[in-house]
């Protein structure tokens, strides 16, 4: 007798807590934990997933797209540029999904599953990329890697929402497979773009500043909009799940978005480890899969997909450490297609083989991802490869030979500084990872696209014969690494708390923190004021 679906949750909420402890004792990441729990429920629970379970698993899907289309605003992405964004997300999902596809029709497949094994493949995870970012403070943050993986996704996320509104019923697959209903549906997904359009640009900038200063009235608005999506995409004749993640997506380009992603983050934390160990239950059951082909296709997703990535980010410009760290981002599968592959079952459009099959590798490949320390590894990686000064970018101003000042990072800080420089007649290069912005910066001083903390691209800016060289990338970390490279007495860096700057300076370096600063200036001027005396 299958137990009703209450004490499931209360298990699945404690099975969540234990997992957290776990990984909190060991160091391991929870993600594999809470689905390994999930699988234990299932040995423990008889019978089939008590009713309910698969829309409680929908459900927690559809917060999670809608947290993921809140970190993804489309503005974010300019200063990396879209099509160059767009022409590597759509050319891994070709070159990786017709792997997939060429892998499972080999293996005697059908049509319906073989595409959704080229979803589940050539998809990542929006989820636990921004996840990983935000723990390392760096989903804000301007820096190539975490904003080409964002923006990556992004237009994967774009490509999930149009395969989703396209997904047929098994009835129309094989002869007599029908252009009506695609037709039909594109419609509605045009209708959706304009909806969603028209929000971002007039609804929701008035809504939310009206309620600027009534926080409980602005959640609700973002709660509302997110239940209406189900309700209102469903109606169009569109799979439900779409509409959280363009509700999301909505949202995320008004200031406010802050302040709802601090309120909606502590129920996307509780909705996190109820999706994992829920589909850790649902994956539990599972019998017959093919591990050879599952290997297979693991392999695909885990080693394949970073290759391709870091090759299509390196031939776009980047630089080595930020190709293979966008690729290593990138090595998992995909929540979106697990929405995919849901939505495929529940309408009859993929055998309970490929159905299987398929969510145990999206499944595992989220496990194994989250362990990945992808920033050490890319860093590893492009260390033992052949250093190309010459596929980078150097601007056409002669580089300063020596009394010169290195600035690391070309952000408006960076910029700034080598502009008050060169007034004062000090010479200045500077050193930026991102191949827009080098070119950007390029067009006005000297420049050299590289990482900051690579020693072969500061020994070729001459950091050694500079006068002094300023760190002042977006990592915080980074920029304390710079010591280990250069002459400390020579280093300026920026940090952003007391620990960081007491870090520097044991160094070596002269720790400056801009907040501190800034704070020192205010104080200033409020003591001048203080000091005239009125007329």
């Amino acid at each position: 007798m299958s137990l009703s679906l209450l004490p499931v949750i209360a298990a699945i909420v404690g099975l969540a807590v234990a997992a957290r402890a776990v990984a909190r004792l060991s160091g391991l990441s929870v993600l594999p934990l809470y689905i390994a729990a999930g699988f234990l429920l299932s040995r423990l629970v008889p019978g089939p997933p008590p009713e309910g379970m698969s829309d409680l698993l929908l459900l927690a899907l559809a917060f999670l797209l809608f947290s993921g289309g809140l970190a993804l605003n489309p503005a974010r992405f300019r200063r990396t540029g879209l099509p160059r964004v767009a022409t590597l997300a759509v050319a891994e999902v070709v070159i990786l999904g017709s792997l997939a596809a060429a892998l499972l029709w080999s293996t005697g497949f059908g049509p319906a599953d073989v595409v959704q094994g080229a979803f589940a493949v050539a998809f990542s995870s929006t989820l636990l990329v921004t996840g990983l970012l935000a723990r390392r403070g760096e989903q804000d943050v301007a820096h190539a890697a975490g904003r080409l993986a964002l923006g990556f996704l992004l237009v994967q996320d774009v490509l999930a929402v149009v395969a989703l509104a396209f997904m047929p019923p098994a009835s129309l697959w094989g002869e007599g497979l029908s252009i009506v209903g695609p037709l039909l549906r594109l419609g509605a997904l045009i209708v959706l773009g304009v909806l969603v359009w028209l929000l971002m640009r007039y609804a929701l900038p008035w809504g939310l500043t009206a309620l600027r200063r009534d926080p409980e009235d602005r959640n609700l608005l973002a709660f509302g909009l997110l239940f209406l999506s189900l309700v209102g995409v469903a109606a169009l004749g569109v799979p439900a799940i779409v509409g959280p993640f363009l509700a999301g997506v909505a949202l995320s380009p008004h200031p406010s978005n802050l302040l709802v992603r601090s309120v909606t983050r502590s129920v996307r934390d509780f909705f996190i480890p109820v999706f994992f160990v829920s589909l850790g239950f649902f994956l539990g059951p599972v019998e017959g899969v093919s591990i050879p082909l599952a290997l297979a296709l693991l392999a695909l997703i885990l080693i394949v997909k970073p290759l391709v990535v870091a090759l299509l980010a390196r031939a776009s410009g980047s630089t080595l450490a930020t190709s293979f760290e966008t690729g290593l981002l990138a090595g998992q599968g995909s929540e979106f297609a697990l929405a995919i592959l849901l939505t495929a079952a529940t309408e009859g459009a993929v055998s309970t083989s490929a159905f299987a099959l398929l969510a145990t590798v999206i499944t595992l490949s989220l496990a194994v991802s989250a362990l990945v320390p992808s920033r050490r590894l890319a860093r590893a990686l492009a260390r033992r490869l052949p250093h190309e000064t010459r596929r980078h970018y150097h601007s056409p101003h002669a580089h300063p030979k020596e009394g010169h000042v290195v600035i690391l990072g070309a952000g408006s800080l960076g910029r700034e500084v080598a502009a008050r420089l060169e007034k004062q007649k000090v010479p200045t290069l500077i050193i930026d990872h991102d191949p827009r912005v080098a070119r950007e910066v390029g067009t006005e001083r000297s420049t050299i696209q590289g990482e900051g903390v690579d020693p072969r691209v500061l020994e070729h800016a001459r950091a050694k014969e500079a006068e002094a060289v300023v760190a002042l990338m977006g990592r915080p970390a980074d920029n304390l690494h710079v010591l280990a490279h250069v002459d400390p007495a020579k280093a300026v860096i920026r940090v952003t708390s007391p620990e960081e700057a007491a870090r520097a300076a044991e160094g070596g370096g002269t720790p400056v923190e801009v907040p501190a600063v800034l704070a020192e200036a205010i104080l200033r001027k409020m003591d001048e004021r203080a000091e005239t005396p009125r007329s």
